[in-house]
This record gives structure tokens, C-alpha cells and sequence, in this order.
């Protein structure tokens, strides 16, 4: 499958984190495949657009195959050559708590303005 454009979730995280993890995170999440229950078509993760780094286990997801147009459940399952190298997870713990801390702050700052303007504060 021919290499296309990040998206959106996938440029964030990988420049909030050094070149080894985001080189990491980009490997393991190709390495993830996505099996269409009809036809047999497999992609990546990464190719969906998505991340999947430091995940186990086997799920599904419900989406339209791009092959055989179908809908289906489609079985998500780590690749027969799955990268064992690990980069460090520190980047990607701050990157999660820096997002958490600034949704908090946003929140406490929108309910400022609020209780401001409506005249409760």
C-alpha cells in the first residue's frame, strides 16, 4: 500500500515525542492489521489513520471494506513479523498527561467566564 499523509491524530502525536518513539509508534501501528471478514482484505492501522502502540490482545472493529465494499466486523491482529523492539513510554506518559492537564485548565477557565458572565462569581 502506497505511503500517504499522517492524519491528524497521528502528526499530533508524533511531534509531541522524539524521532525513536514516533519511529516506534509508526511501526507497531503498521504492524497492526485490520482483516475484512469477506474478502480477506487486510491494511494497517497506521493506514486508517490510527495508532496502536503498546495495545494487546485481539478486537474488532465495524467498518466498510474498501475492497469489497461490504460492512463487517473486522478482526484487528498483530502482523506475523510484529516489530519487538520498544521505545521509551516516558513520551508518550507526559504527552498524555500534558493534554489531560490542559483540558483541566481549559475547563476551569471556560467555567470562570461562565459563572463570570452570568454574574454567580
Amino acid at each position: 500500500m502506497p505511503r500517504q499523509d499522517k492524519s491528524a491524530l497521528q502528526r499530533v502525536v508524533t511531534r509531541f515525542v522524539d524521532s525513536e518513539t514516533a519511529r516506534a509508534i509508526e511501526a507497531h501501528s503498521r504492524a497492526w492489521r485490520v482483516r475484512c471478514p469477506h474478502c480477506a482484505f487486510e491494511r494497517s492501522i497506521w493506514d486508517l489513520g490510527g495508532i496502536r502502540y503498546g495495545a494487546g490482545g485481539r478486537t474488532r472493529m465495524l467498518a466498510r471494506c474498501p475492497q469489497c465494499g461490504r460492512n463487517g466486523w473486522h478482526k484487528v491482529e498483530k502482523a506475523v513479523d510484529f516489530p519487538t523492539d520498544k521505545a521509551r513510554a516516558l513520551p508518550l506518559v507526559w504527552l498524555i498527561l500534558s493534554v489531560a492537564v490542559a483540558a483541566l485548565i481549559l475547563s476551569a477557565v471556560l467555567a470562570g467566564i461562565v459563572l463570570k458572565l452570568t454574574g454567580a462569581a
